[in-house]
């Protein structure tokens, strides 16, 4: 199925890889994949081949429709919807600009299963939501711009991606604040809250193509399990932030 899956994809998106286990010791966590966006093509129909590929492998035979309503206006930029199976979805989008007219652009997509509630261990929980996000290590127009007013003195672009897949997964993305997450290390990857929530997200840093930087975040359907030592959220309204694509700070946003 993932030779078959490199191919359809590979044929439209050259620098495609077969779609690889967001944890490699339990697949069952979900999917994810990146292609190279070649030039004149439009980046959103790349990710959808993504994600419509990695569908095929998490939920075989099903007919299914992707879509991507802003959640505060309804137009066609907000996290993208998959109907007709059960998975949940999120893909971005990292372009390395340059001085000259060049730039390099990927997209990258992450899937999981959506199933009902369960018990069991926290970090093994059914998916309800998913965020995925990557920016490249170098950028001259992002680092000439900074992470100043976005987050916390002395943050990286690893910090920013983990931030942006946290928000993704906890489903208000650019309506909450990035200063709002908390991202805390645990063993094999990370765990975020979000200010006015109580989920914990599930994170990981993920190995992609050279100098790409990607993150997932998972938000699991049983929730109120909080790592040992850390109070939930504070039940408190993140500030308002601009709408639909950006932050105000010329970070580009990101189509979920």
């Amino acid at each position: 199925m993932s030779r078959h899956v490199s191919r359809h994809v590979s044929a439209r998106s050259p620098g495609s890889v077969d779609p690889l286990p967001l944890d490699p010791a339990d697949a069952t966590q979900g999917l994810w994949a990146w292609a190279s966006i070649p030039a004149a093509t439009p980046r959103r129909d790349v990710a959808r081949v993504l994600v419509r590929s990695l569908v095929d492998i998490i939920a075989p035979g099903c007919d299914i429709a992707l879509s991507n309503p802003c959640p505060r206006c309804g137009g066609p930029h907000g996290p993208v919807v998959v109907t007709g199976a059960p998975v949940v979805a999120s893909v971005a989008y990292a372009t390395r600009r340059g001085a000259s007219p060049t730039k390099s652009t990927i997209a990258v997509a992450a899937a999981a299963r959506e199933s009902p509630a369960a018990s069991g261990p926290a970090e093994s929980g059914p998916t309800d939501a998913i965020g995925i996000d990557a920016e490249f290590v170098d950028d001259p127009v992002r680092d000439g711009i900074g992470l100043a007013g976005v987050l916390a003195e002395g943050a990286s672009i690893r910090d920013w991606v983990r931030v942006e897949a946290a928000l993704k997964a906890d489903g208000r993305g650019l309506r909450a604040a990035p200063e709002s997450v908390e991202v805390r290390p645990r063993e094999g990857g990370w765990v975020a809250t979000v200010a006015g929530s109580a989920h914990v997200l599930h994170g990981r840093d993920l190995s992609g193509p050279s100098k790409l930087i990607v993150s997932v975040a998972r938000r699991l359907t049983r929730q109120g399990v909080t790592p040992p030592g850390s109070p939930p959220a504070a039940p408190t309204t993140p500030a308002a932030v601009p709408h639909p694509t950006t932050r105000g700070t010329g970070h580009p946003g990101h189509e979920r």
